[in-house]
């Protein structure tokens, strides 16, 4: 996914604001079958994409299929970061593209509206607080996308914590390094001519 300039309108976000609040109440409402510490990559070119997808997902699902595989239990890691690349794929068009939606319909409505009815039907996005947006949003996933009721969310942040613990945060962060000095060098020769354009 490409970074989106900060565009004008009521409340704008750009991919970076996008990625902070994400990744802020993604980590505190952690889905309870979760198996991987949270990290959005935010990039611009399609030669390193393909090589973080490779690094992150391939790497990581070949190597835990396999270990599912030698203790006799079901092979799951690649079916899930397939659809997961596929939904990337879907996106892609979306994300890679600066998007300035014109909003003046919808502001000579609200004009029009009496105060009760925009309590009612909340559209103003100046009024918009993205952070508790995001809080419900995750918690809404969870819920009805995943069916982990919250009630399990206790548990599952134990469970989470857990799971990144030193080591694996240790693994994560030299992947984060390595991954870093790719972004790093992405201004090299080499990466301007290997540069996705659409």
């Amino acid at each position: 996914m490409g970074l989106v300039p900060r565009v004008p309108g009521p409340q704008p976000m750009t991919w970076r604001d996008l990625s902070k609040l994400t990744s802020r109440y993604g980590i505190f409402t952690p889905p309870k079958m979760a198996i991987w510490y949270y990290s959005l990559y935010l990039i611009n070119s399609y030669p390193l994409y393909w090589i973080y997808t490779l690094l992150v997902h391939t790497l990581p699902g070949v190597i835990v299929d396999a270990v599912l595989l030698c203790l006799g239990k079901r092979r799951m890691a690649m079916t899930v970061y397939r659809k997961m690349d596929k939904l990337s794929d879907v996106l892609r068009f979306f994300s890679l593209r600066q998007w300035i939606v014109n909003s003046r319909n919808l502001r000579k409505l609200l004009d029009k509206m009496t105060i009760r009815d925009k309590k009612i039907f909340f559209s103003d996005l100046k009024e918009m607080e993205w952070t508790e947006y995001f809080k419900c949003y995750f918690a809404g996933a969870r819920v009805f996308f995943l069916q982990d009721p919250l009630t399990t969310l206790p548990e599952a942040r134990i469970r989470y914590r857990r799971s990144s613990d030193e080591v694996h945060h240790q693994m994560h962060r030299s992947d984060d390094e390595s991954l870093s000095r790719l972004h790093y060098n992405e201004n090299s020769p080499i990466w301007k001519k290997l540069k996705y354009n659409k």
